[in-house]
This record gives C-alpha cells, sequence and structure tokens, in this order.
C-alpha cells in the first residue's frame, strides 16, 4: 500500500511515537505540511527517507506566519530527498528548518547548480557534514 493521507495523526503518531527511524520512500505524499507533521509528531525521529514523493513546491512564503523553530525537529540527523523534482531554490527555503540535520540527500533532483543568487545563512547548515547531490 502506498500512503497518500497522514492527517489522522493521532492514530499512527502514538504508534509509531519512539520511532528513530522512518522510510516513506515512494509514496504518495504531496505536501510540506505532511512532512512537518511528521517531524513535529516524531519526536525520537533522526532519519527520514521520503525518496520519490511528489510534495508541491516549496518558496520562503510559506513559512510566512508560521514559528520556524517549532518546525525544527532537534533530533532529525538524516533526510533522504531523493528524486523530488526538487531544485535549489526549494532547499534554500527550508534550509531554517535543517539547523539540526547532519547528512543531507538530494540525488537525483532538478539541482544543476547551487547559485549564489540565494542569500544562504550558513547558520542553517552549521550541522551539516554531508551534502549528497
Amino acid at each position: 500500500a502506498q500512503i497518500s493521507d497522514i492527517s489522522d495523526h493521532l492514530s499512527w503518531s502514538n504508534t509509531l511515537k519512539y520511532t528513530k527511524e522512518l522510510r516513506l520512500d515512494r509514496n504518495f505524499l504531496y505536501s510540506w505540511d505532511q512532512y512537518f507533521l511528521i517531524v513535529k509528531e516524531l519526536k525520537f525521529l533522526n532519519f527520514l527517507a521520503l525518496t520519490g514523493n511528489k510534495l508541491r513546491r516549496l518558496t520562503k512564503e510559506y513559512f510566512e506566519g508560521k514559528n520556524v523553530e517549532e518546525m525544527t525537529s532537534p533530533r532529525l540527523q538524516e533526510l533522504v530527498l531523493n528524486s523530488m523534482s526538487l531544485d535549489w531554490a526549494q532547499v534554500d527555503a527550508l534550509a531554517p528548518t535543517l539547523k539540526n540535520v547532519s547528512k543531507l540527500v538530494l540525488g537525483r533532483n532538478n539541482i544543476s547548480k547551487i547559485s549564489s543568487e540565494f542569500k544562504i545563512d550558513t547558520d542553517n547548515f552549521e550541522s551539516l557534514t554531508v551534502l549528497n547531490l
């Protein structure tokens, strides 16, 4: 079965609350809201793989009026976002929530260059030790 809806988070978050590694590769997740719900509810999660999910395009405007600190997982260390049609503008938008991520895997996306047009705050990547493009 492929997962497309995680809105009934009370049922799954209690069952999975101590989960440290979660692989949701090649499912039908479609929204960054779903990603942020997962990392919020699973407080022990240190590895998350979402390869092949086609989440809606992420822009910096998505975060307007939201508390980015609350959207940042303190334990998430490894995030795998392969084959998700991401470009560097989306990675740049997501960056403020990745402060604790030490390994970021972004293979097979639409990243052809890391552009200097983005004013990337290096504080957003202070824990990053591995970047796989």
